[in-house]
């Protein structure tokens, strides 16, 4: 079953991935565009800083955690929310989730990769229906 009988978009929103592992970043926003949201990739930490910085409002920012060249997810976040206190922050990593504890902001999520892309679909349509 395609997610799309699942589930529709309420609106039009738009997220930011931010994952430097470049065929991750490709297969995610396949996942990410079946769901029939907007979608901006960022493979670096300071390409994803100056797309938050830019002139399109993000309702979510999805991001690897450990990012080369640039500022971490962890950073990230917390630079996203400065911007746009609503914006809904979900971390993909292969590192611990306890870590979200300690260094995620409030009202995020994480997942462990690795992950099913449907899971990805599931995790983001609640996020952006809440």
């Amino acid at each position: 079953m395609s997610l799309t009988a699942i589930s529709q978009p309420v609106a039009q929103s738009a997220i930011l991935l931010v994952e430097d592992e470049v065929l991750l970043c490709w297969v995610l926003e396949e996942a990410l565009l079946e769901t029939g949201y907007s979608v901006e990739i960022a493979t670096t930490g300071n390409d994803g800083l100056a797309a938050l910085e830019g002139s399109t409002r993000f309702d979510l920012l999805v991001t690897n955690i450990q990012l080369a060249d640039g500022p971490s997810g962890w950073t990230l976040a917390r630079r996203a929310r400065s911007i746009n206190p609503d914006i809904q922050v979900l971390y993909v990593s292969g590192d611990s989730a306890a870590l979200h504890e300690a260094e995620g902001v409030e009202r995020s999520l994480m997942l462990s990769k690795p992950f099913e892309p449907d899971r990805l679909q599931r995790t983001i349509i609640t996020m952006l229906a809440a």
